[in-house]
């Protein structure tokens, strides 16, 4: 087979060595020191860093722990002074109403339980009757937190207070409130106050190391209880991201900002029975000193390794380097062709490649011999492969790395039809420009991995048509194993692709159809879904949602409570004598009544709120953030707006509307629904279109 040889400008070669990169000895084994090196030193780091990890988890478990400790304490100071106040709420001079004796006996209380600092004793108004802090008989200021006592006439039942400002004091204090009862409700309360330096005692009793923050925070997240400086703090809120936390999670550790600017690591625990929290602060410098020092001297010990490592290998390279050199010329003799005698250098791998260039020499004297019979064959066997080539459109080209250019076999310009110009001059002309770019890199990637590819791409056939070729390609190694150029074939493929695009494009228009047909059946079945999703939520007659999605919204809501505390009312109406209405005017009229009180009902209430239709002419409606005082309000507002609402056929119509406010006390959502229905009941009992509550 004959290949014509093409050169590029000036006879220079073409191509490069790319990618191949050349490193001396020195070098190598500097790489060496190094990756001999760094993995231990690496793995040092993260052991040490995993055992700093572990130390910092168990600290934050063990701080947790002291957290809960002192929340217990807390705990324990709260339930003693509720049980002191509870004894006093018994005394008899309440009875009496010997407000003299009474103040005696709460100071008697205060001096031998040690449960707390302040007695008061107030009534529904808020005046304060006995106060232990003053003389008997002096004037006295009002309840310093008018909500709580509120709070306890309300409910019949003790409370524990939040930090506010004393009526007496006018300084942050907290109280635990108990109602006296006589004659069957409320007619007194009895307040044992504390001072925030009751808490202070129970943090400082735990010795905490010096520069750690400890904090005692109320279910407001004030502060009631701080060291170090406790003057400053105690009563301002903490920092709003770890009080947001406290709420969320009863116990944990976080990263946060203390109240002087200092970063920590702050954990907490937060009382399930009290609702208080203590938190205590840990500083993050102090966490991460012992972390600095272990990394500096970590890297001070690597950088001596490092040195010591470089400079053997520098000897070592110094010797290797020169047993290396002093094979140059022996190797170049024997490229030449020239029978050559290797010097044997003082080191053993060395030494044996100077045996093998000896030998080398020899075999090449003798190899050149056979190689002349065996060109004479190969001449006789090219001619009958060019004629088979030609038959099967085949074709074969080879790349040169030295010359820079291409040759080719005959049968390729007969693929083509034409001879072929240099390989430059493809682009564009014979092959297309992506073609002559997809064969370049083909053969760039060769030379660059050693690796054989492959590619079927379009060619410009001399008759002005369009011709498929399957372009294989390969290194060629020299006899030193280095690669010296590439080896590829063409194989005309035209028939082939062309069915082959054929195919294709039916199989891309049937599947474009087939798409088209899913996303329109996609689309009708969500469309039909999001229909009946809406049915199964909706009253079909009022449009309000139904007893179901009442159901969803009341657990969602007690949930709420039960995670953040925060209240909500629940409303139960019913449409009095509605069977009176339907019997009269026929359920048509009966239904038009349903459909214009719902309306109502909708525009009475928040966008956050939730009216449903819960059965028949009853409705219900969950009022989110709403005490009881609040919800009785919109409920007497639903009533008066229903019954001065004209309903055709009908006249006025009228609610009754039983009301009442879900507790934390509750073992679900359904008790708050049974207090609301008493409500109602209570209120068609007494004589209807009123609002009553429980």
């Amino acid at each position: 087979m004959e290949f014509s040889a093409e050169q590029g400008s000036g006879g220079k070669p073409t191509v490069q060595h790319a990618g191949r990169h050349r490193h001396r000895i020195y070098a190598v084994l500097a790489w060496l020191v190094l990756s001999c090196l760094l993995p231990g030193m690496i793995a040092a780091c993260v052991l040490f860093m995993r055992d700093y990890a572990e130390g910092r988890a168990q600290l934050e478990k063990t701080t947790i722990a002291t957290a809960r400790a002192l929340s217990q304490a807390v705990d324990s100071q709260l339930l003693k002074g509720m049980a002191a106040a509870q004894a006093l709420s018994t005394a008899g001079a309440l009875t009496r109403q010997d407000w003299a004796a009474f103040h005696e006996r709460a100071g008697s209380v205060l001096a031998l339980s040690k449960a707390g600092d302040i007695v008061v004793l107030s009534d529904a108004t808020g005046q304060q009757l006995v106060n232990t802090l003053r003389k008997f008989g002096e004037p006295l200021p009002r309840h310093g937190d008018m909500a709580l006592l509120e709070r306890v006439f309300a409910t019949g039942k003790p409370v524990i207070s939040d930090i506010y400002l004393g009526g007496a004091l006018r300084k942050p204090v907290m109280s635990i409130d108990v109602p006296i009862i006589q004659d069957g409700k409320v007619a007194y309360d009895v307040s044992l106050g504390m001072l925030p330096d009751r808490f202070n005692s129970i943090l400082l009793a735990q010795n905490l190391p010096s520069g750690w923050v400890a904090a005692v925070i109320d279910r407001n997240g004030t502060l009631a209880g701080r060291l170090p400086s406790p003057e400053k703090f105690i009563g301002q809120k903490g920092t709003a991201e770890f009080i947001q936390k406290i709420k969320d999670v009863p116990e944990g550790a976080m990263e946060t900002v203390s109240r002087e600017g200092i970063p920590t690591l702050s954990a907490w625990s937060r009382s399930p029975v009290t609702g208080w929290s203590v938190g205590i602060g840990i500083p993050r410098a102090e966490l991460e000193a012992s972390l600095r020092k272990s990394l500096l001297a970590l890297g001070l010990g690597f950088v001596l390794l490092l040195l010591l490592g470089l400079a053997l290998a520098w000897l070592a390279a110094r010797r290797i380097a020169g047993a290396v050199r002093a094979l140059t010329a022996p190797a170049t003799a024997l490229g030449a062709g020239k029978r050559v005698v290797a010097p044997l250098p003082n080191i053993v791998e060395a030494a044996e490649v100077a045996e093998a260039i000896g030998r080398a020499s020899e075999l090449l004297a003798e190899r050149t011999a056979d190689l002349e019979q065996a060109n004479k064959s190969l001449s006789v066997r090219d001619a009958e492969l060019r004629e088979a080539h030609r038959l099967a459109r085949f074709g074969a080209w080879r790349w040169s790395i030295e010359a820079g250019a291409m040759s080719v076999s005959e049968s390729v310009n007969t693929i083509f039809g034409r001879e072929l110009p240099p390989f430059q001059q493809l682009r564009g002309s014979l092959l297309p420009v992506e073609s002559w770019e997809t064969m370049h890199t083909a053969i760039q990637d060769v030379i660059r991995t050693g690796v054989g590819c492959s590619a079927e791409v379009p060619a410009n056939h001399d008759g002005g048509y369009q011709i498929w070729l399957d372009l294989r390609c390969g290194p060629i190694h020299g006899a030193d194993g280095t690669i010296v150029g590439v080896a590829g074939t063409m194989l005309d493929i035209t028939q082939r692709k062309q069915a082959e695009l054929a195919l294709q494009r039916t199989r891309e228009t049937y599947v474009q159809q087939l798409e088209e047909d899913v996303a329109r059946r996609t689309m009708e079945l969500t469309s039909a879904n999001e229909a009946l999703d809406r049915l199964a939520r909706t009253d079909a007659l009022t449009g309000l949602a139904n007893r179901t999605v009442s159901n969803e919204h009341l657990h969602m809501e007690f949930l709420r409570l039960k995670r953040t505390g925060s209240a909500y009312a629940v409303l139960f109406m019913d449409i009095d004598y509605f069977k009176s209405i339907n019997d009269t005017h026929g359920h048509g009229i009966g239904d038009q009544v349903l459909q214009q009180l719902a309306g109502l009902l909708a525009q009475s209430i928040r966008e956050t709120d939730l009216v449903a239709r819960y059965g028949g002419e009853e409705f219900l409606a969950v009022l989110n953030d709403t005490d009881i005082d609040s919800a009785m309000a919109v409920a007497e507002k639903i009533r008066q707006t229903v019954a001065q609402e004209p309903f055709p056929n009908v006249g006025q119509v009228t609610l009754s509307v039983g009301v009442t406010a879900a507790q934390l006390a509750d073992e679900n959502e359904d008790a708050a629904v049974r207090r609301a229905d008493e409500a109602l009941y209570e209120a068609k009992r007494t004589g209807r279109n009123k609002v009553c509550f429980c």
